[in-house]
């Protein structure tokens, strides 16, 4: 019964990497010439507001010219991809603060941040976060358009299980079927668990990034749609609503009117957004006499931190 139920597993498993591997696509969105990323495959993300007229460009701009990269770059991303692979990961982003390399500059690194540099996201993510150690904080604004870049396109989540209709059919059945209920909710919290550490390089990447990059309309922007992107994976962004709340009212303070009316729609339209359930645990229903899945969803409004910024956003609007 485990090997079967492993199995099915493995098999959701094979279906979130799937999923995954389509996220995070380039696509034009038509108006002010950016591309931006599909935040999901399995849902909308909130649209992208056409800025009121009269409204500044707030930053909206194109990558940097196409940067030389030194063979030290290719030798730093080897020595990070081994890292990975055998597990050995450091707990904070400091490969340049232990083995600084004068090749390897500030363009240099912002370039390599918008290219893949790992054969999953996760690994993508880890050598990332490392490289993220040879740029300042705050990002200069030369090497900002390829940074805000890096940020909208960044490795993407993987999605907890349960959270496509094809997941909840095998699982469904395998709870259906099994004798042993107690062994599916053990291989969920496992599989759970894996999910998470897959996870954790890429929710690190994304958190020290953000923190390097200056308050503008784009970086803003791009907070919510990362915030979007966690949800969608039923990853609840914690702390990291706050820190997106916070800087929002603090660029708010100085920003244009109609950019802050851009933003507020933006806001408005992610607390609306559709959080799609994953599967959490397994309850006893008396009623039908069997066992079933209980579900939970990330929650984008916990605190209340991101609705009370869209009420501040809403009067500073008007």
């Amino acid at each position: 019964m485990s090997r079967m139920i492993r199995n099915i597993f493995v098999s959701v498993a094979v279906a979130i990497l799937v999923a995954s591997a389509s996220a995070q696509t380039l696509t034009p969105s038509g108006q002010d010439g950016q591309s931006v990323p599909k935040a999901s495959t399995k849902a909308r993300a909130p649209k992208q507001v056409t800025p009121k007229p009269g409204a500044k460009a707030a930053s909206r701009r194109t990558t940097n010219k196409a940067v030389k990269i030194p063979a030290a770059a290719n030798t730093i991303t080897q020595e990070l991809r081994r890292e990975f692979e055998i597990g050995k990961l450091r707990s904070a982003s400091d490969y340049f603060e232990k083995s600084p390399n004068a090749e390897m500059t500030a363009e240099v690194i912002a370039a390599m941040l918008t290219r893949r540099q790992g054969s999953s996201d996760s690994m993508d993510a880890y050598i990332k976060w490392q490289l993220l150690s040879g740029l300042p904080t705050p990002i200069s604004e030369q090497l900002l358009g390829d940074a805000v870049a890096a940020y909208r396109n960044a490795p993407a989540l993987e999605s907890r299980p349960g959270m496509t209709p094809d997941q909840r059919k095998i699982l469904d059945r395998a709870l259906k079927q099994s004798d042993e209920p107690a062994n599916i909710k053990g291989m969920l919290i496992d599989e759970s668990r894996r999910i998470d550490i897959l996870n954790e390089p890429v929710v690190s990447y994304r958190e020290d990034l953000f923190a390097k990059l200056p308050d503008s309309f784009d970086v803003m922007q791009a907070g919510l749609l990362d915030l979007y992107q966690r949800a969608q994976a039923g990853v609840t962004p914690s702390r990291f609503i706050g820190k997106v709340a916070g800087r929002i009212n603090k660029w708010s303070a100085q920003a244009d009117q109609a950019d802050i009316q851009n933003l507020s729609a933006m806001l408005d339209e992610l607390l609306n957004a559709k959080v799609p359930d994953y599967y959490f645990d397994v309850r006893f229903d008396q009623n039908g006499n069997t066992y079933v899945w209980t579900s939970s969803s990330a929650n984008l409004k916990d605190g209340k931190q991101l609705e009370d910024m869209a009420m501040v956003l809403g009067r500073k609007s008007h």
